[in-house]
């Protein structure tokens, strides 16, 4: 899985971009063959004044031309990259099945008993 990290106003370690790469592969592993692309952005809302002002921004493009965006604000980097994996992978999992359920029912002929 390609995963891409922008830190757009924070300082990340090469032991948070391992954390972060392996978090993301945890949770999404399952569904790296439907996975085309992974970027995940950084941003700190409040500058030096602290507080919950971690801002992690996941955009997933999934087959299908499909994307997700998802977010969430911590106070900490690894926090918000573990609860947005864990949506994302929840998200995905929506959409694949979704889309099993639209093509059996595309698949089935119609009935006039669907009528009644």
């Amino acid at each position: 899985m390609n995963v891409q990290i922008f830190d757009n106003n924070v300082a990340l370690s090469s032991s948070q971009r391992e954390l972060i790469i392996r978090r993301l592969q945890a949770a999404l592993g399952r569904f790296d063959s439907k996975i085309r692309g992974l970027m995940v952005s950084f941003f700190d809302i409040n500058g030096p004044r602290g507080g919950n002002d971690k801002l992690c921004r996941l955009r997933l493009l999934i087959s299908g031309k499909r994307e997700i965006v998802l977010s969430e604000n911590n106070t900490s980097i690894e926090s918000a990259v573990s609860r947005v994996a864990d949506r994302a992978a929840h998200k995905i999992g929506r959409v694949i099945e979704r889309r099993r359920l639209y093509q059996r029912n595309a698949d089935k002929p119609f009935s006039s008993n669907d009528l009644q």
